[in-house]
């Protein structure tokens, strides 16, 4: 008897393991592939509208993303948490939160709307942002965080797959100059409610639940009242991110906008491969911080040092051939952005080791302390925007984006060795600091070529970093075992 259920356990062990693994994988895959073709799309679009025309589209993308955040009512984090819960009643969360984020994306769209009109907006920017608002609308019946919370993630890549291509294809056969900016933006939402429909009718067709309007004004208060820090602390971190664009499509000319967009662009796509990561570990953070807090306390610090240790180089190289990447991606016409993307690619840094520290904080149930430190920072961009962005444009953006980050990780990383426990952060970020100087030294006196340059100093700082402890065998060897 004690045998068949040591075989039991073991059995479910290994099924659980195969479920998380797969889990990361689809995951991973729709997020990496999805975003790269979107990448590809605004690499186009930046080089086909001008600086003019792909500043306007960079604003109606931001337009969308507060939109959304404010009609999603943190459904998205808390409809996952409750349906991975209670998966028999999927059906009845579906139906009622979906419902709930059509209707505020169709009252936010409305008076946006009657907005525009009463003001003296030109047409053609009227209609730009107008689409951008619209994505909100198109991503409200998204049933991607039901199939998060059944753990269907093969599903997850087919509706990104939909959505992304659409987007790629779209541009590529209509958009074909810089009088094609309002066409862009609406193929873009577009795009985003065909992948919603997607997520629809394979919703319908594999797990026989399919999409029914339903008004419940109690259930929505209910609901409204449980995923009110998940909405909060969504609003607050694209606050933080996005609101330089917005600022910058009212201070700014549309040209300045585009010049800045586009390192923002590569910016944020750099930082979402570094949160993948981060997003794959937290579910076991979480566990552990309930089982074994040692444990947790080992694989948080063994962690944070690798993603330091891995993030500095990367930013170092990044700021070493900023220019050539800016005129690769973007064209000649972009290569004033290669200064800006000097200031916003050290914003990446900041932002993953922020993001490693406030998913830690998080998964040990610190959802308010990570919520004030992410909205003070929010104040502190919107306060440094106003300041900065009329007399320094992109360059007062960059800033204003890495002082806020600079502030959201102090009190972060404060609040995290109150709360839960002393990670000797600051020793580690010193060593890599000190080893980022010499790589950076070597760049400067060496007399060879940039490439060899880069190569020796890269070689230098890996020794370097194995030498102090920052990256060894056991620090890949916590993460795999986690």
């Amino acid at each position: 008897m004690t045998e068949r259920a040591e075989q039991y356990t073991v059995r479910k062990r290994v099924s659980i393991t195969r479920r998380v693994f797969s889990n990361v994988f689809w995951l991973v895959l729709s997020e990496v592939t999805s975003k790269s073709l979107i990448f590809l799309g605004t690499v186009y679009l930046a080089r086909e509208l001008g600086k003019a025309g792909f500043g306007l589209f960079s604003l109606s993308l931001a337009v969308g993303i507060y939109f959304w955040v404010v009609s999603d009512a943190g459904v998205t984090g808390y409809g996952v948490r409750e349906v991975a819960r209670r998966k028999e009643q999927a059906n009845e969360l579906y139906n009622t939160l979906n419902s709930l984020r059509l209707v505020l994306s169709v009252i936010l769209l409305l008076a946006f709307f009657i907005v525009l009109h009463l003001t003296d907006t030109p047409p053609e920017k009227r209609l730009i942002l107008l689409a951008g608002a619209f994505y909100a609308v198109a991503y409200s019946v998204s049933s991607d965080w039901v199939f998060r919370g059944m753990e269907k993630m093969q599903y997850i890549f087919a509706g990104r797959i939909t959505a992304s291509l659409g987007f790629l294809g779209g541009i590529y056969l209509v958009v074909k100059g810089p009088s094609d900016t309002v066409e862009a933006s609406f193929i873009y939402s577009v795009s985003v409610l065909a992948g919603s429909l997607t997520f629809l009718f394979i919703l319908w067709r594999k797990e026989g639940i399919p999409f029914v309007f339903r008004i419940s004004f109690r259930d929505w208060g209910r609901h409204l009242r449980e995923s009110f820090y998940f909405a909060i602390n969504g609003i607050f971190n694209n606050l933080s991110l996005f609101i330089p664009v917005f600022f910058m499509g009212f201070l700014s000319s549309d040209e300045e906008l585009g010049i800045f967009s586009a390192p923002h662009r590569l910016a944020t796509m750099i930082i979402s491969g570094g949160v993948l990561v981060i997003i794959a570990l937290y579910p076991t953070l979480s566990s552990l911080y309930v089982t074994d807090m040692e444990k947790f306390r080992k694989l948080h610090r063994e962690f944070e040092r690798l993603i330091i240790g891995i993030a500095m180089p990367v930013c170092i190289i990044a700021t070493v051939f900023s220019r050539d990447i800016v005129v690769l991606l973007f064209g000649e016409p972009y290569i004033d952005s290669a200064g800006i993307f000097n200031i916003l690619i050290w914003l990446v840094f900041l932002l993953i080791i922020r993001r490693s520290i406030g998913t830690s904080l998080i998964s040990a149930g610190f959802h308010r302390f990570n919520m004030f430190a992410t909205g003070g920072g929010a104040a502190v961009v919107i306060v440094l925007s106003t300041v900065l962005i009329p007399g320094y444009g992109g360059y007062g953006a960059a800033a204003a984006l890495t002082g806020g980050e600079i502030f959201i990780l102090i009190l972060m990383s404060e609040l995290f060795r109150r709360k839960v426990y002393h990670s000797g952060f600051l020793l580690s970020f010193a060593k890599v600091f000190l080893m980022g100087a010499v790589m950076v030294a070597l760049f400067i006196i060496l007399p060879f070529p940039r490439v060899v340059n880069a190569m020796i100093g890269l070689s230098v700082y890996a020794v370097l970093a194995f030498y102090t402890g920052i990256l060894n065998k056991k620090t890949f060897g916590a993460l795999m075992s986690g």
